[in-house]
């Protein structure tokens, strides 16, 4: 059980998900929800909102471009380790 109320809301983008962390003051971001979920059942954290962007396109992307390695802010370990950049 949460401790607090929340709302939650579902990016459509990453520009989405910017604007609605502008829009709700003290939202957090939900993507693996391992942590955040974890920390709002046990009180610690209570933020007023969750932008959730755990489905968003490209945010998982391993990719290499001139010798530089990009990994994306959703990427496991498994498409990471599976990568052939």
């Amino acid at each position: 059980m949460y401790t607090e109320d929340f709302e939650y809301y579902r990016a459509d983008s990453v520009d989405d998900a910017i604007a609605l962390l502008d829009e709700h003051d003290g939202s957090e971001l939900l993507a693996g929800a391992q942590g955040i979920l974890t920390r709002m059942k046990t009180g610690e954290e209570s933020p007023p909102a969750l932008v959730d962007i755990g489905h968003l396109e490209g945010l998982s992307a391993v990719e290499t471009d001139g010798g530089t390695l990009s990994v994306g802010a959703l990427a496991t370990h498994t498409e990471l380790a599976d990568s052939q950049a």
